[in-house]
């Protein structure tokens, strides 16, 4: 059996004839989750832009570096979080701002930067 066509990913579609798109995603370890009447933003760039928090390279494969310019010099706690909302790694960054990811799988997950003034989340693709 040919698992190539497996892969990972997200299909948005009408099951329900409503109107509203439904959500299905699927996970590299056979896991199909479905999210009724949901809208998906898949554009990484969108997310960035909004909220200012940026994380470089994304797609990133082994590390990332996070732009911390907008948390002022403060403490930043970094919760790496999967796509069904377990959080999968934490970091505090004072001084620097890279994080080794070479131990996590494959697939989508959320950046969530936290300090005593500000929350901010972007998503990040794991190749």
């Amino acid at each position: 059996m040919d698992l190539s066509l497996y892969l990972p990913g997200i299909s948005l579609v009408d099951i329900d004839n409503d109107g509203d798109n439904d959500a299905f995603i699927g996970t590299l370890d056979g896991e199909i989750y479905f999210f009724k009447n949901k809208t998906v933003n898949v554009g990484v760039e969108s997310i960035n832009a909004e909220n200012g928090l940026k994380i470089y390279p994304n797609p990133a494969v082994n590390e990332i570096k996070i732009d911390l310019s907008s948390f002022n010099n403060q403490n930043v706690s970094i919760s790496l979080i999967d796509i069904t909302g377990k959080t999968v790694a934490l970091y505090n960054l004072a001084n620097s701002n890279t994080i080794d990811i070479s131990n996590l799988k494959s697939g989508i997950y959320f950046v969530k930067a936290d300090s005593p003034e500000k929350t901010k989340t972007t998503k990040l693709v794991i190749k």
